[in-house]
C-alpha cells in the first residue's frame, strides 16, 4: 500500500484516533484506545459511501478554534472521508431534523473497516441545531467532541455545554441527549460493554 490508498487513510484515521484518546484522563476512554491500537496493523476493508449529513464534514473539520491537540484527528479525518462507509439510522420516532442530519461511521467493530466482535467505534456528525432525543442502549458509550459546541442532558439533568476536546461517558441504558448549536458536531464514539442494538430505543 502507499500512502495515497484509502486503506492508508483509514489507517492513519485510527492512529490519530487512538493518540486523541491516549491523552485522556478517563481509564474507559484509554480503554478504547488500546484497542485501537491492537489493532493497528489489520488491513481495513469495506466500500465507501455516503449520506446527505456528510455535507456539513468539511465545516466540522475546518473549525474557526478549538483544541489544538485535536487538529491532527481533524486533518486525518479530512483526508479518509471520502474511502468511509458513512451511514445513518432513519427510525420512525424521531425527528424529521435528525434522521435527515446525522450520519456515523464504525470504523473498528463487527460492521467496522477494521473488524472487532467487543467494541463499536468511529465517527458521529450531526448537523447544525438538531436535537437528538433522549435515548437509552445497552453498550457503555463514550464520545470524544472534535468540533463543534453542544448541549447534552443525562438523566432529568439539566442541559448542560461541552466543547471540543470534552469527553461525555454514558453508562449502560443510561437516558441521554444532545443539542447541536449553530455549528455541525463532529465526534469520535465508541460502545464497550453489550454492543447489540435490542435495547436502543427514544424515551
Amino acid at each position: 500500500m502507499t500512502a495515497s490508498t484509502p486503506e492508508n487513510a483509514i489507517t492513519a484515521l485510527i492512529s490519530s484516533a487512538a493518540e486523541a484518546l491516549g491523552d485522556a484522563d478517563h481509564p474507559v476512554v484509554r480503554m478504547f484506545a488500546a484497542r485501537l491500537c491492537d489493532g493497528a496493523g489489520e488491513v481495513p476493508h469495506g466500500e465507501p459511501s455516503e449520506v446527505p449529513a456528510v455535507n456539513h464534514l468539511s465545516a466540522a473539520c475546518a473549525p474557526a478554534g478549538g483544541a489544538p491537540s485535536l487538529r491532527p484527528a481533524l486533518d486525518a479525518i479530512a483526508a479518509a472521508h471520502h474511502a468511509l462507509a458513512w451511514r445513518q439510522s432513519c427510525r420512525p420516532d424521531a425527528p424529521d431534523l435528525y434522521n435527515d442530519n446525522h450520519a456515523f461511521v464504525e470504523l473498528v467493530g463487527p460492521n467496522g473497516h477494521v473488524h472487532a466482535e467487543n467494541i463499536r467505534f468511529g465517527l458521529f456528525l450531526l448537523g447544525p441545531d438538531v436535537f437528538y432525543p433522549s435515548h437509552v442502549h445497552e453498550a457503555e458509550e463514550i464520545y470524544l467532541i472534535l468540533s463543534g459546541t453542544s448541549q447534552w442532558q443525562q438523566d432529568d439533568a439539566p442541559f448542560r455545554v461541552e466543547r471540543p476536546g470534552a469527553i461525555v461517558h454514558n453508562v449502560s441504558m443510561r437516558p441521554h441527549a444532545m443539542q447541536v448549536g449553530t455549528e455541525p458536531l463532529l465526534m469520535f464514539w465508541g460502545w464497550c460493554g453489550d454492543i447489540g442494538w435490542a435495547q436502543y430505543r427514544f424515551v
